[in-house]
């Protein structure tokens, strides 16, 4: 919906989701240093890159399922590393 928000809290190793006009946000997601977001409106997939932990993670704002989809925990230059 229009104004509302998704936040990466990196400091706090957290994504929120924050309602226009709520005083609280809800917990999307517990990551180490979510570090950015991006949102594919059509399919309402939140992309979500983890850096402390070399992975991207998408989060279905449909279904509310978090499913990690590149990365393996380990850095490098391997097609299957970030």
């Amino acid at each position: 919906q229009a104004q509302n928000m998704y936040i990466s809290d990196k400091d706090n190793f957290r994504v929120l989701f924050w309602p226009k006009d709520s005083p609280n946000g809800t917990l999307l997601a517990r990551l180490c240093d979510p570090d950015g977001l991006s949102l594919h409106e059509p399919t309402r997939m939140l992309y979500i890159p983890d850096y402390c932990n070399h992975r991207v993670w998408s989060y279905n704002l449909n279904t509310s399922s978090l499913k990690m989809i590149a990365g393996t925990n380990i850095s490098g230059f391997n097609n299957n590393q970030l």
